[in-house]
């Protein structure tokens, strides 16, 4: 499990495993929230924008492989792209709160049944998505978790 809303992090089972820092989550939650396959290069300069390209490009290198180690079925990676995997959308909090509210408008559903979604959707609420931390977040970053 993805936990992103909140004090974010990844379990196994229930257990924490451990990340790098908060700018793994940050990549981790641009790659599952925008829901295409990233360049890396892109995805460097852009979690990284103050930061020359080479060392973004290494910065991002250096998250994915501890991101692949803790999480090795969370993200299909290549040497040109990165992407959510097929099966990791409802192991993320975000994702799987986002596709229960969708869910509680299908008129299929009897109002039990819409009563019970929103209670799973508000279960997996655990604060602001990805609040507080580093004081080096660039301003635009601080401002695209904002917007998202």
């Amino acid at each position: 499990m993805v936990r992103l809303f909140g004090a974010p992090q990844i379990l196994r089972g229930t257990d924490p495993v451990p990340v790098h820092n908060r700018r793994a989550f940050l990549v981790l939650a641009r790659v599952a929230i925008v829901p295409v396959s990233h360049d890396r290069a892109e995805l460097a300069a852009a979690c990284w924008p103050s930061a020359p390209a080479a060392t973004a490009r290494g910065n991002l290198r250096s998250v994915l492989s501890n991101l692949r180690q803790v999480a090795p079925d969370l993200l299909d990676i290549d040497r040109r792209s990165v992407r959510l995997s097929a099966d990791a959308r409802a192991s993320v909090d975000v994702l799987r709160f986002l596709d229960l509210l969708d869910g509680v408008h299908d008129p299929g559903l009897d109002r039990d049944a819409q009563v019970e979604t929103c209670q799973e959707a508000l279960s997996l609420w655990g604060g602001e998505l990805l609040p507080g931390g580093e004081d080096d977040l660039d301003e635009h970053l601080e401002e695209w978790l904002e917007l998202e």
